[in-house]
């Protein structure tokens, strides 16, 4: 491709004062279509902004009524177990606190490395591309012109409602968790990010920039122990002995009628770096840190919008040149950042067609329960997270979740159990009943099943900017060596107590596993969302209609499932494998999944996955074509696969 020149530098001049991302009002987004459209990415523009520019304040104070407060604080915390409430304040001002990641001091050097043997953005259009969006309906909310909330606006942990703990399987033995399930709803905790993401847009003043008000950091270090206790250690360590150790995220949500057009990224390490090299799909373009950005206007269709997946990797060069005509260039590669840019924000109303809707920010109960404890038959049973909706609205069409931008869900989504099976003996069956009520007393059990499900025939769909966050199992799972259950060492007469610890933290590191018959197009439905932290499971914590987990997949088999502009990010640990998606005719387009395990896994007939960008540890494989043998794969195809970070070694 023609090479790109580099553009002069102009005299600074005064930026509008910069936004933190609005909480934005539900749009009036049309209902969009599940039929492939095509569409034409416009040619990409050089690297530098033509505007003048200069490094923006990290105050707001240019900007009426809100307090001048800093939005950017440093914090390093040493370890992280349930982080603290974030309460926010009913006057608009704008501060950041601590993520909801552990951090630990590290001073990344810097070394030599070569230059990725990928082309340079171009300079005229890119191929069409097909795209399905996500099956959403139109927010009934028609206030979306009035002033954006800011983050600081948002509601408390304390003031998210709670409606109900959940019912019991058998009305005369219940376990009543002394938690809510508002209380796993959290806001996004911004604060120890080692950079800091600007976007520029369209929009009017004055609010034409944006920086995102959630700032997440992925550690493989993330311990106390420091290198003793890193994830995944061998799998992120390339054939020169150097690490890849460090991942932000920023995601933005672009409304209908706005475009990004730059992107300025701030280093924050001390002392920082000159530069950075974005990888988009198979492009790259090198541009200058701070004062300078990144021309994305040429990747936004505003007739057709994508999302936009960036890896960004920081560099400095020696000698004379500028960042994007360097030579000598010596990458930062412990580190990268990945920018999202998003057209859509996910359900944010109730659509209103028979399903049952939840905001887990408002009503979380109305769709999710705490795992709990019950006894059904004969059996002791362990109750994923859909259990209470699923039976309770056996007739509604639909189960919908919607995790706002912005918000952690500490909680996993699923429909999944686990089944002891009673022991007889005199008075035992009561001592089960009496574990359910306290979870203490001794129940004696013969044997156990982990792969099942709650079945249900409602399409399931979660959609939203927002995280469901993994950290606590992980973390869990690293502090008490727990390993995927089988049983096979359980003895008749076992007290339940010695393996319940276990079955909860399996239940609790299956982040989003799910089974559902729903005559659908797509029986389940993923949008948008960011899936981080996952434990070493051995499969993947995103169970889709897929047989490692099912013990009804004779049933959903033949039942697709769909991601859209899915992100799957933080898997340092190996056998945390990327979603494994088993109905047949599943279908996937701009997914973003970091991983040291296998990452693409195509494993059912007619499966299509599109527009995936990847980043690889060398645990797995990019591609699993079959997954390890489960099924056949008759007209299947992964079209457009970018892996923009890869770890093998030449004997891999």
């Amino acid at each position: 491709r023609p090479s790109i020149s580099a553009v002069p530098s102009h005299p600074p001049s005064q930026l509008p004062s910069v936004s933190k991302e609005p909480t934005e009002l539900p749009s009036l987004r049309p209902s969009i279509s599940a039929v492939p459209s095509v569409s034409i990415i416009p040619s990409l523009q050089p690297t530098m902004s033509s505007h003048p520019s200069q490094e923006p304040s990290l105050h707001e104070s240019d900007i009426p009524s809100i307090t001048n407060m800093p939005t950017s604080q440093r914090t390093n915390l040493p370890s992280v177990s349930n982080a603290p409430t974030r309460i926010h304040s009913s006057s608009p001002s704008i501060s950041s606190e601590p993520s909801l990641e552990p951090s630990i001091s590290r001073k990344p050097s810097v070394q030599p490395s070569e230059h990725p043997s990928v082309s340079h953005w171009p300079t005229h259009s890119i191929a069409p591309s097909i795209s399905r969006k996500p099956s959403l309906q139109p927010s009934e909310d028609p206030s979306v012109s009035h002033m954006p909330t800011y983050q600081s606006e948002l509601p408390s942990v304390s003031s998210i409602p709670t409606k109900h703990i959940h019912p019991s399987i058998a009305p005369s033995i219940s376990f009543s968790p002394t938690e809510l399930v508002g209380s796993k709803v959290v806001p996004c905790q911004d604060g120890d990010s080692e950079f800091k993401v600007i976007l520029d847009t369209n929009r009017a003043f004055p609010f034409p920039q944006f920086e995102t008000a959630c700032m997440r950091s992925y550690e493989r270090c993330p311990f106390p122990e420091g290198n003793i206790n890193c994830l995944g250690s061998g799998s992120w360590k390339a054939e020169s002995g150097r690490t890849f150790d460090y991942l932000a995220t920023a995601v933005f949500y672009v409304r209908d009628g706005s475009s990004p057009s730059a992107l300025k990224v701030f280093d924050l390490v001390k002392p920082p770096h000159q530069c950075a090299r974005a990888f988009y799909k198979d492009q790259f373009q090198d541009f200058e840190l701070g004062d300078s950005s990144l021309d994305v206007s040429g990747l936004w269709d505003p007739n057709d919008p994508n999302p936009i997946h960036i890896t960004i990797i920081p560099f400095n060069f020696l000698g004379s040149g500028s960042c994007d005509n360097a030579n000598n260039i010596k990458f930062q590669t412990e580190r990268s950042l990945a920018v999202w840019l998003s057209p859509d924000e996910g359900q944010a109303s109730d659509p209103g067609d028979g399903s049952v809707y939840c905001d887990v920010t408002l009503n979380p109960d109305d769709c999710l329960n705490l795992p709990y404890w019950d006894i059904e038959g004969n059996d002791l049973v362990l109750y994923g997270t859909l259990t209470d909706v699923l039976k309770n609205n056996a007739a509604a069409p639909g189960i919908n979740i919607h995790i706002p931008r912005n918000y952690d869900l500490n909680l996993p989504i699923n429909n999944n159990l686990i089944r002891f099976k009673i022991s007889s003996g005199t008075g035992n069956f009561n001592s089960c009943s009496n574990f359910v009520q306290d979870g203490v007393s001794e129940c004696k059990v013969d044997s156990a099943t982990i792969g099942s499900y709650r079945p249900t025939t409602a399409k399931i769909t979660v959609s939203g900017l927002g995280r469901i966050n993994g950290w606590n199992a992980l973390n869990e799972q690293k502090q008490n060596g727990y390993i995927v259950p089988d049983y096979v060492d359980l003895v008749a007469g076992d007290d339940v107590n010695t393996w319940k610890n276990n079955a909860k933290w399996y239940i609790d590191a299956l982040l989003l596993s799910l089974a559902s018959t729903s005559p659908d197009e797509f029986a389940i439905d993923i949008s948008g969302i960011e899936v981080a932290w996952g434990s070493k499971l051995g499969i993947s914590p995103v169970q889709l209609n897929s047989p490692y987990a099912s013990d009804v997949y004779g049933q959903t088999f033949s039942h697709p499932a769909k991601l859209y502009d899915f992100k799957f990010v933080g898997n340092w640990i190996d056998g945390s494998d990327g979603p494994d998606m088993m109905g047949h005719g599943s279908f996937s387009s701009f997914t973003y999944t970091h991983t040291s395990g296998d990452n693409v896994k195509i494993a059912a007939p007619d499966t299509k996955r599109e527009h995936l960008t990847l980043l690889q540890g060398s645990a797995g494989c990019a591609i699993n074509l079959g997954s390890n043998g489960r099924g056949d794969i008759d007209n299947s195809a992964a079209d457009g696969v970018y892996i923009h970070r890869v770890l093998y070694r030449k004997n891999d």
